[in-house]
């Protein structure tokens, strides 16, 4: 990870974190060791599902489409 603060680059919420968090996300369901074996890409899972724009607008059993479609386009460096 070349980021700070539990981000995975620079040091704010981006495609790579959202893109990170995605697959995460889905791997935990089938996976749940998976946190324990990568903590740094855990660390990026956790801070991104902390975050309140992401927990506002995205629900949690349906995937991160949600989030690409609201929170994406203006909280996020490109």
């Amino acid at each position: 990870m070349y980021g700070s603060n539990g981000y995975s680059v620079g040091d704010s919420l981006s495609w790579a974190d959202l893109a990170i968090f995605d697959v995460i996300f889905s791997l935990l369901s089938k996976h749940p060791e998976f946190s324990e074996k990568f903590p740094a890409l855990n660390a990026v899972y956790e801070n991104v599902k902390a975050n309140p724009g992401v927990a506002e607008y995205h629900i949690f059993d349906k995937g991160i489409s949600v989030i690409l479609a609201t929170y994406f386009s203006s909280n996020c460096v490109v």
